[in-house]
């Protein structure tokens, strides 16, 4: 099949296609869905090597896939993750992706990470130094890179240029293509006060090889880009517009809060259809798959052009960075604010930048929620949610983000909370985070007990078991064990006293897709932790045995031990 390309970089028109979430995978899986293409985000991906990275496996056999980023921190002045951007390119060769993007924005200074899309100023410095850091991305991604236009909520008042002229200049001082949301249009055009199709009409048409559409919410005075459905009437008429100027391209929904059920998202995105100029028919885009023919990254005509040193722009991050990670700062007080962003026709500066405060605040905190559940209900019902969020508050505040996934958020969790004097609390948070790694960690086949029961009798001892990468063992000071079962059985923890004060051990692997843990006796500790630092069996028994009280009703234990561990998955196949 000849596959249709109305852009610059002969990249192919995918069709209709869907952002890929967690809530439809089982379905997607099941009932292959006429949908042309996927996107995934790039992090979830390099993340979740898991589960998701099996799925990908899978459905790429099928369907087109494309890696959509929001890390790569192209418009800021902190050196590129240049390892970051290898983990990416690895991915995209592996998966066969048909392109990659991220955003107009930049995500962190000094060190440190929002997780949020950060806007950039409008003007000469910040325009040459994203353009020489997107060829720096390009040169290493060895492929076009596609950016994609954020909403934003805070105007500089530096800005010297409007932002379609800003991004129309970049793409060609790039020498990049974009993705063209046409929903970030629209929101930005309602908090900014400028016609949308202005934005639209000055696009370098050429340069657009795919397309969003996506809900938000309307709260008055803002409009924020929450992605959640249905799309309204004048996004999509933007989407046609947009649409019959480039001539056709790949266009996908995208939906991220209160996610319905596919067919309800997949009627949405439908919707789509009769606006996109020229799609494939439902399953051809599968034959439009790149592999090794993908189009190599812009040639560039000499060096590239060195990044200027962008003082004004640096200082402005930090700014910014701290106003939005820290309220209580200087850097947050009105008079502040007021000398950098530029007040709306329905808001003030403090307001303008109190919207990223806020989302900086529930990011932080439904990262925690997420990853710990059974802290939370145990800090909840000592508390209240007030309780929660002031602790959320104070992690965030005293261990900014340094990694560009969200999901490493937790790390430092614990140790913050044996800071506050909350030795218990902590031990629970070490086990959740320990489940946590488990559900991110790499498939490996697992060894199973026929294979096991094999060894000769005589060469036993000297067998060394692999741990799988999900499997930790933890010996904790105080037995959680109570407390991890009240959150599961849904019943309200005891909120009047801690856990036993015991040194308790819990192992925590993961059997399929499914992680596990349990508390273990003490000599079966024993006997697991020495296998998993790598000591071979005979020697795990003897150390073990040696520790036992009673080393001959130990080693009686040890077969049973053995199959347990086994079938729990915590060794992987040699």
């Amino acid at each position: 099949m000849t596959t249709v390309s109305t852009n610059r970089f002969g990249l192919p028109h995918l069709g209709l296609g869907l952002g890929l979430r967690a809530p439809h995978i089982d379905t997607i899986l099941r009932e292959r869905p006429p949908v042309g293409w996927f996107e995934v985000i790039t992090e979830n991906a390099l993340v979740h090597e898991g589960r998701l990275r099996a799925v990908l496996e899978d459905l790429r056999r099928d369907y087109p896939l494309v890696l959509h980023g929001v890390s790569m921190s192209l418009g800021g002045t902190d050196p590129l993750d240049v390892a970051l951007l290898r983990q990416i390119k690895q991915l995209a060769d592996e998966l066969e992706v048909a392109w990659v993007s991220d955003h107009l924005c930049w995500t962190g200074h000094g060190g440190a990470n929002s997780h949020d899309l950060l806007p950039v100023p409008y003007h000469e410095e910040a325009l040459l130094l994203m353009a020489a850091r997107v060829r720096q991305a390009q040169d290493i991604l060895e492929r076009p890179l596609l950016l994609e236009n954020p909403s934003s909520y805070v105007a500089f008042s530096s800005s010297t240029m409007a932002e379609w002229d800003f991004v129309a200049a970049l793409a060609e001082r790039a020498d990049c293509a974009l993705l063209l949301d046409v929903n970030n249009i629209h929101v930005s055009a309602r908090n900014h006060g400028f016609e949308a199709t202005d934005w639209l009409d000055a696009v370098p048409f050429d340069r657009v090889v795919q397309m969003h559409v996506a809900g938000h919410t309307d709260r008055g005075d803002h409009v924020l880009d929450t992605h959640i459905g249905p799309v309204v009437d004048p996004v999509w008429a933007l989407f046609a517009r947009a649409q019959q100027r480039v001539g056709g391209c790949s266009a996908m929904l995208e939906w991220d809060d209160q996610i319905p059920d596919f067919a309800t998202v997949w009627a949405e995105a439908e919707r789509a259809r009769p606006l996109m100029v020229d799609p494939p028919r439902p399953g051809d885009a599968a034959a439009a798959r790149l592999t090794t023919d993908r189009p190599a990254a812009p040639a560039t005509t000499g060096a590239a052009p060195t990044p200027p040193a962008a003082r004004d722009t640096a200082r402005l991050y930090g700014w910014m960075f701290d106003a939005v990670t820290n309220p209580r700062t200087e850097a947050a007080r009105p008079g502040q604010i007021g000398q950098r962003v530029l007040p709306s026709e329905t808001m003030q500066p403090p307001d303008r930048v109190a919207v990223y405060q806020r989302m900086y605040a529930i990011r932080r905190r439904e990262a925690l929620q997420e990853d710990f559940p059974a802290v939370r209900a145990v800090v909840v019902a000592q508390g209240g949610d007030v309780a929660f969020r002031a602790l959320a508050l104070g992690y965030a505040e005293a261990e900014p983000s340094t990694s560009w996934a969200l999901e490493h958020h937790g790390a430092g969790f614990a140790a913050y909370l044996d800071g506050l004097g909350r030795p218990a609390l902590a031990d629970l948070a070490r086990l959740e985070w320990a489940e946590v790694l488990a559900q991110l960690a790499p498939l490996a086949p697992t060894i199973d007990a026929a294979r096991l029961a094999a060894v000769p009798p005589g060469q036993q001892a000297a067998v060394r078991l692999q741990p799988a990468p999900a499997a930790r063992l933890l010996w904790l000071d105080h037995d959680v064990h109570g407390w991890r079962l009240a959150y599961e059985a849904a019943r309200a923890p005891a909120a009047d006293e801690d856990p036993p004060l015991r040194r308790t051990p819990f192992v925590v692997t993961r059997a399929g897709f499914v992680v596990r843990w349990w508390r273990l006796a003490d000599d079966e500790a024993r006997l697991l932790g020495p296998l998993l630092d790598g000591a071979p069996l005979g020697a795990a028994i003897e150390r073990g045995a040696e520790q036992a009280t009673d080393a001959a009703a130990f080693i009686a234990q040890v077969p049973g031990w053995l199959q347990r561990f086994v079938a729990e998955g915590v060794f992987r196949q040699p």
